[in-house]
C-alpha cells in the first residue's frame, strides 16, 4: 500500500516516527527541509506521529512554522498503531530528539531496512 503521496518522489522520501512533543525537536526537521530542498529540489518530509494532550501549543506552533515554509514537501499525518507501511517506503529514517534513550521507532525502522555495509568497513 502507497503511503506517500504520489508526487512525492520516493527516492528522495524522509520520514520520522515520534510523538509531537517538544523533546523531538521536529521544528529542527522543518528547518532543515527548508535548507535540504534549495539543494534537492525533490526531498519529502513525512512526520508520522501525534502530540500528546501537553503538547497542542507545540503542535500548532509547528503548523504555523509549515505554513511559513510554504512547503508542500512536508506533511504530517497523524498517529498510527503501525508504523512499518511508512518505514518500508521511507529512503532515509531521521531521528532528533533533545532527550532519547532506544525509543521505538529505532528498532521498528532497523526491521524494514535495507541494510548494505560498505565492504572496506566490514573487514
Amino acid at each position: 500500500e502507497a503511503m506517500l503521496p504520489a508526487e512525492f518522489d520516493p527516492e528522495l522520501a524522509i520520514g520520522t516516527c515520534c510523538r509531537i512533543v517538544p523533546d523531538k525537536r521536529v521544528e529542527f526537521l522543518i528547518e532543515m527541509m527548508t535548507h535540504l530542498r534549495r539543494r534537492v529540489p525533490g526531498a519529502s518530509l513525512t512526520v508520522v506521529g501525534a502530540p500528546d494532550a501537553q503538547s497542542q501549543a507545540y503542535y500548532a506552533d509547528l503548523l504555523r512554522r509549515l505554513d511559513a515554509a510554504n512547503s508542500g514537501a512536508i506533511r504530517f499525518v497523524g498517529g498510527f498503531e503501525d508504523v512499518n507501511p511508512f518505514l518500508a517506503q521511507f529512503k532515509l529514517f531521521v531521528m532528533v530528539s533533545d532527550r532519547q534513550g532506544c525509543p521505538n521507532a529505532s528498532p521498528d525502522c532497523g526491521v524494514c531496512a535495507n541494510w548494505s555495509m560498505p565492504r572496506h568497513l566490514i573487514g
